[in-house]
């Protein structure tokens, strides 16, 4: 099996704390890995994991088998991968407003970076070009907010956000970045200047899987300046 680990897929959400992964550690050794992995075929033949990757740590380490399904049809592009990715864990974590809200804007800024003319990403030279890299970063927030459900304002405030935290981290430390996510503390609350107050807003994300997660609801974070907001469209 050429199973492929993409870190960028990978580091979309947390590790596992190490009390979980020992409790996943335990059952996987007792009992084996009864959960399929995910995987998104590519054409190349290789196939790239999207869920499971605490779970095939624990297989390869322990040489345990495992087996694999196909993610859904409707996952044909590397945001559609990260935006199944985040809204699969919906559904298993306790997931707050702000760290959905986080994840939504790393998927987004990871995204923008594709078409920030590094020429690492798949797009073509020659469609880079076609509107320049701030209509595509505008058709960027737009594609991932159809995957989130939410609107492109949004998403691009979710970015900010989602700079802010990973600022935050940096200076702070992980401990720092939990604490935001958990919804116990503010960026503010760590570097003032980086997040003046904002009103939260309740909005819905759909999920990929109807028949798999539920739906939940999410904040809008944070203020945002509007010639700010001008410069990333």
């Amino acid at each position: 099996m050429n199973l492929r680990i993409d870190p960028e897929f990978r580091d979309c959400l947390d590790p596992l704390d190490e009390k979980s992964r020992q409790t996943l550690e335990e059952s996987i050794r007792e009992d084996g890995c009864r959960e399929a992995l995910v995987v998104w075929p590519q054409s190349d033949g290789t196939l790239i994991l999207l869920d499971g990757h605490n779970r095939h740590a624990i297989c390869e380490q322990h040489g345990i088998n495992f087996r694999t399904v196909n993610c859904p049809d409707s996952v044909t592009n590397r945001t559609k991968a990260a935006a199944w990715i985040v809204k699969n864990q919906v559904g298993r974590r306790n997931m707050t407003a702000d760290r959905l809200a986080y994840l939504c804007g790393k998927v987004f800024n990871s995204e923008k970076r594709e078409w920030g003319g590094t020429g690492a990403n798949q797009h073509s030279a020659e469609q880079r070009g076609q509107n320049g890299p701030s209509a595509q970063r505008g058709k960027t927030a737009e594609r991932v907010a159809r995957e989130f459900g939410l609107s492109a304002r949004t998403v691009k405030r979710h970015g900010k956000f989602a700079n802010q935290v990973d600022a935050v981290a940096a200076e702070h430390g992980p401990e720092a970045k939990a604490e935001i996510l958990a919804g116990r503390k503010e960026v503010s609350d760590f570097m003032p200047e980086l997040a003046p107050p904002a009103k939260k807003k309740a909005l819905s994300v759909s999920a990929p899987e109807p028949e798999t997660l539920s739906n939940p609801s999410a904040g809008e974070h944070p203020a945002v300046d509007p010639a700010q907001e001008e410069e990333e469209n």
